[in-house]
């Protein structure tokens, strides 16, 4: 019986239902909330990455959302921060901080597409970070793949990291009110943190507060376009 509900689980999962790539015209102009599993290893100093698997499995889908238009703000836990004990300062300053995630993803995408990491991940200072991400525009760059000479048109849509969601006790807590403060970043959720998805942590089941977002803005705005 078990073994038959984990395989009708993972049929689902690789089902076209669950393939985003369909929905890419959903993502032009939109905010989304990217979940990610970055919780990559460091070397005993904290000075390097040891093993980058966990973010490259993720540069697919954030390629994909950032050439379907999306404005793509990261979210992801890193190590065990313990908010209750530690001030934010602390924590900003020790290894638990995904600036050394930044610095990996500033590199592979450069300064164009990436805008770095955002000091918190939710309250003003997220919203501003993801508020200053560029939406779906034509830019030009030089053509560097075909032989073809002169310009091509490019979207010039970017994405953010937003700093350790576990320094806030929500995080683990599965607080709501936490879980709503992340989805009032974004317009639609997407989750790539599969090694994740069995927690009930604020940041995997935001889905459920975009949901009453979702309620609440189609009845403010009855033109709103909405996605769940």
């Amino acid at each position: 019986m078990t073994i038959s509900l984990l395989e009708d689980a993972v049929r689902r999962l690789l089902s076209d239902d669950c393939d985003i790539t369909k929905l890419a015209p959903v993502f032009q102009g939109n905010r989304v909330l990217l979940r990610a599993d970055l919780n990559v290893p460091l070397s005993q100093d904290g000075s390097r990455i040891t093993d980058e698997n966990r973010i490259n499995a993720l540069l697919p889908t954030l390629s994909f959302l950032l050439d379907a238009g999306a404005k793509v703000a990261i979210a992801s836990h890193f190590g065990r921060p313990q908010p209750q004990k530690q001030s934010r300062e602390a924590m900003l300053a020790s290894a638990h901080s995904l600036r050394i995630v930044s610095s990996w993803l500033l590199s592979r995408l450069g300064h164009v597409r990436f805008t770095g990491l955002a000091p918190d991940c939710v309250g003003p200072q997220a919203h501003a970070k993801v508020d200053d991400l560029k939406p779906g525009q034509v830019g030009w760059m030089r053509n560097t793949v075909s032989r073809q000479s002169g310009l091509e048109s490019i979207f010039l849509t970017q994405a953010c990291l937003l700093e350790n969601t576990r320094f806030h006790v929500g995080e683990v807590d599965n607080d709501p009110e936490f879980s709503r403060a992340l989805a009032e970043l974004c317009d639609i959720f997407v989750c790539d943190a599969f090694g994740v998805m069995h927690r009930d942590q604020a940041s995997v089941t935001v889905r459920g507060q975009m949901l009453s977002l979702i309620r609440k803005r189609a009845l403010e705005a009855p033109s709103f376009n909405h996605v769940a």
